[in-house]
């Protein structure tokens, strides 16, 4: 009985490990989206032209 409950914590264990991964692909989409942010900076200084 005491094998059955260490193989269900194993189970938890691995959903924590995977939980982290994600979380760092979570991090990369964030820095693209500060990228967007410079374009639109960009269309500011049009306006200053017109």
């Amino acid at each position: 009985m005491v094998g059955l409950g260490v193989s269900s914590r194993s189970s938890g264990d691995y959903f924590y490990l995977f939980s982290p991964h994600p979380t760092p692909y979570t991090l990369r989409p964030t820095p693209y989206t500060p990228h967007p942010t410079p374009h639109t900076p960009h269309p500011t200084p049009q306006s200053t032209l017109f």
